[in-house]
C-alpha cells in the first residue's frame, strides 16, 4: 500500500504541466485525457492543407520523475513501421530489383530446406498479411526462436536470416494466401528480401531511402531512454501494472526492426504520413503513382491494403480514409489520414494498451470534432 500511494503522488505531482504545456484550448483537453486514462504523457497533432492547426504534447517523460514532454519529443511508432518499410520495398519494385509477385523461392533459391509451401508466397502476400507466417512468434518452436531472437550479440540483419532459415523451413500455420493473419515475422521476412538484394541493412535503407531524403531527422530504432542518462532526455516506454505505470528500455527483437521498432517526432512522422496523402491526391514523391496506388489498394476480400494500412471510410472524412495503430506494448501510437479533406491526424503515448490506446483514441476523437466545427 505504501508503495501505492508513493507511485499515486508521483504521478500527481510528477505530471503537473507548465504553462508552455497549456498554451491553448487543445492542450487542456489533451491533459484532461492523459489524466483521466492516467498515462505517463500523451501527443497529437493535426495537419490541414499541409499546415499544423493543432499540436499538443502533455505528461511527463518518465513515471517517477519529474521531466515534462514537449512537442518535440521522440515517441515509439510500433507496427506503423509497416508502412514504412512497405514504401521502402515499393522503391524496389520501382527500379525493377523486385516485383510484387515476386516469391520467396525466387528470393531466397539457396534455402534448398524451403517447405514447399512456402515457395510460392509473393511480396505481396506478406505485405497483405497473407503468407501463412506465424503471427505469434511465441509458439513457434515452443518461444525457442524468439529467445534467440532477443540474444543481445545478434545483429538484426543476422537475426533476420536466422528468422528466414528457421520459419520457411518449417510448415506455415495456415495455406498461403487463404486467410488474414497479422504477422510481424512477415514483415521481418520483407526486411530480409531487401537486404538479400540490396547488400545493406534494412535500417540503412530507410535512413538513406525515406528518412533523409523526406527530412525526418529525429528517426531511429528502438527502445528510447538512458538507463545511465543524469538526464531523462526522452520518453520512456511504460509497463502498465496494478500499481501504475512502470518506466522501462525495452524493445521488440531488433530482429523484428521493418514490422515495429521506428520511433520520431510528431512532426517528422507527418512528413512521412504526407508523402501518402499527397500521393493519393496526384502528387507523388519518392516513388511512381502506380506504386502508391498499388500501397493504398486493399488485399481482396480485407481493409489491409499493401501498403501497411487500414483502409475504410468515415463521414468525417469524407468517405476514405487510411489509418494504422502501433504497439511494442508498451507505447502507443495511431494514424488517420483522409485525402478528401487533406487531413492528418496522429496521436501518441508512452505506455501500451488499454491505457495508452484509449488516450490516443479519445485524442484523435477530439481532433476529429474540431475539424468538425471548423
Amino acid at each position: 500500500m505504501k508503495n501505492y500511494i508513493k507511485y499515486i503522488l508521483l504521478f500527481c505531482c510528477a505530471g503537473t504541466p507548465s504553462q508552455a504545456q497549456l498554451d491553448n484550448a487543445l492542450s487542456q483537453k489533451i491533459l484532461e485525457i492523459r489524466n483521466s486514462n492516467k498515462v505517463p504523457a500523451l501527443a497529437a497533432l493535426s495537419i490541414k492543407n499541409g499546415e499544423v492547426v493543432e499540436l499538443a504534447a502533455v505528461g511527463v517523460r518518465k513515471s517517477d520523475e519529474p521531466t515534462l514532454v514537449t512537442q518535440n519529443d521522440k515517441f515509439h511508432l510500433g507496427s506503423d513501421t509497416k508502412a514504412m518499410t512497405a514504401t521502402l520495398t515499393a522503391m524496389f519494385i520501382d527500379e525493377g530489383k523486385l516485383n510484387w509477385t515476386t516469391t520467396l523461392a525466387e528470393i531466397f533459391h539457396d534455402l534448398k530446406e524451403m517447405n514447399s509451401d512456402y515457395k510460392s508466397v509473393t511480396v505481396e502476400m506478406l505485405l497483405a498479411h497473407r503468407s501463412g507466417i506465424t503471427g505469434d512468434l511465441s509458439k513457434f518452436e515452443n518461444g525457442k526462436l524468439l529467445k534467440k531472437l532477443r540474444d543481445p550479440k545478434l545483429d538484426p540483419t543476422t537475426g533476420r536470416i536466422l528468422l528466414v532459415r528457421e520459419m520457411l523451413t518449417q510448415p506455415p500455420a495456415f495455406k498461403s494466401g487463404s486467410r488474414f493473419e497479422y504477422s510481424n515475422q512477415g514483415y521481418a521476412v520483407v526486411g530480409a528480401i531487401l537486404e538479400k538484394i540490396s547488400n545493406k541493412s534494412w535500417e540503412d535503407l530507410m535512413q538513406e531511402r525515406l528518412f533523409s531524403p523526406l527530412n525526418m531527422n529525429s528517426c531511429g530504432f528502438g527502445p528510447l531512454g538512458d538507463s545511465n542518462g543524469k538526464i531523462v532526455d526522452q520518453p520512456w516506454a511504460h509497463i502498465q501494472t496494478q500499481n501504475g505505470p512502470v518506466p522501462v528500455i525495452l524493445d521488440n527483437p531488433e530482429t523484428l526492426g521493418p514490422a515495429a521498432t521506428v520511433h520520431c517526432s510528431l512532426q517528422d512522422w507527418s512528413k512521412f504520413v504526407a508523402l501518402h496523402l499527397n500521393a493519393y491526391n496526384g502528387k507523388p514523391k519518392l516513388l511512381s503513382s502506380v506504386s502508391f496506388l498499388k500501397l493504398h489498394t486493399i488485399y481482396p476480400g480485407q481493409q489491409y491494403t499493401y501498403g501497411g494500412w487500414i483502409r475504410t471510410e468515415r463521414s468525417w472524412a469524407g468517405g476514405v480514409v487510411f489509418t494504422h495503430d502501433g504497439s511494442n506494448t508498451l507505447n502507443y501510437a495511431t494514424a488517420w489520414w483522409a485525402p478528401n479533406r487533406n487531413l492528418i491526424m496522429l496521436s501518441t503515448s508512452n505506455i501500451g494498451a488499454p491505457s495508452g490506446q484509449t488516450a490516443t483514441q479519445e485524442a484523435i476523437n477530439l481532433l476529429v470534432e474540431a475539424q468538425r466545427i471548423k
